[in-house]
Order: C-alpha cells, then structure tokens, then sequence
C-alpha cells in the first residue's frame, strides 16, 4: 500500500520537485507564490505537464500535487 507523505509548498512546481528530492516526500500541496495570486496569473501548463508526465513514467518521487 502507497503511503503519502506531504508538504505544504509555497512558491509553485519547480520547488516542490526540489523539495520532494531533498526531503524526502512524495506529495505537496502548492500554493503559488504571492504575485502569481494577486496577478491572477495562469499557471504555466508546459511544465505542469512536463511535471504530470514525470510522475506517470515513475521518474519522480513526486506522486501527488495539489494546486490551490
């Protein structure tokens, strides 16, 4: 059974990957970095799919990401 252990990141995908690496978990919950809220930026999908396309292959210890 597939245990998930999680963080709270703030500051989008590239630190979670970088955090999930040095820490040791394998799911987070990212909360964009303030200006990207305040702005209501989009979310740059390119790497969110580079991301998503990662986890499916089983490159990344990063199983699970949830974005608010």
């Amino acid at each position: 059974m597939l245990k998930f252990y999680g963080a709270h990141i703030n500051g989008g995908i590239e630190k979670a990957l970088l955090y999930s690496e040095k820490y040791d978990f394998n799911s987070a919950q990212i909360m964009p970095t303030a200006p990207i809220r305040w702005a209501l930026k989009d979310i740059d999908t390119g790497k969110l799919e580079q991301t998503i396309s990662g986890i499916d292959k089983g490159k990344l210890k990063l199983k699970k990401i949830l974005i608010h």
